[in-house]
């Protein structure tokens, strides 16, 4: 089954959007306030931030999450996909946030990877029950001021006192945020 970004009704993407309308507005306006080179060049700086919001958003909007029967593909907002057998998937839950909102994981301890899958995504209910057939499934609490890394680690070999959970941003793959 195919889990993708929930785009319609999506509050985050309306900030997104009026952030990516200011910016071009901010690259038009220099251009008339300030002729010359200064205006081109603040103009070329807000054009380029808005251009790298707009492909941040769309990659968000194209990533998804793919289960199979014999594993899951992930596709991060960073355009690299992913593949876990489901025997390779050590670790799954959902993660209660100090802001009272709801994070679920998918860990790989012989991988040390570690996917985080934010509220955005549509019928999340089913992707917990095929995670709950299949996994290992945990229901965890973060504390104010933890990350997901720490918050997990207690469920994980890690306990042990072996820290090798990794704060990469090559190990520890993000959906959103």
């Amino acid at each position: 089954m195919r889990y993708s970004f929930r785009v319609k009704g999506n509050r985050r993407l309306f900030v997104a959007y009026g952030l990516i309308l200011l910016l071009l507005f901010l690259t038009a306006a220099p251009l008339v306030i300030l002729p010359g080179i200064a205006g081109m060049f603040i103009a070329v700086l807000f054009g380029y931030f808005a251009f790298q919001m707009i492909r941040m958003l769309l990659n968000h909007i194209k990533s998804f999450i793919m289960t199979h029967d014999d594993g899951i593909t992930l596709r991060f907002p960073t355009s690299s996909l992913e593949r876990l057998e489901w025997d390779q998937i050590t670790h799954a839950g959902i993660i209660r946030t100090p802001e009272d909102k709801f994070v679920r994981f998918i860990y790989a301890e012989g991988k040390d990877r570690l996917a985080t899958i934010p509220e955005e995504y549509n019928r999340l209910e089913d992707l917990d029950e095929e995670l709950k057939a299949k996994t290992a499934w945990y229901e965890l609490s973060q504390e104010k001021g933890k990350s997901i890394q720490e918050t997990i680690r207690p469920v994980t070999k890690h306990a042990d006192g072996d820290n090798d959970l990794k704060d990469s941003d090559e190990k520890d793959k993000e959906i959103s945020d």
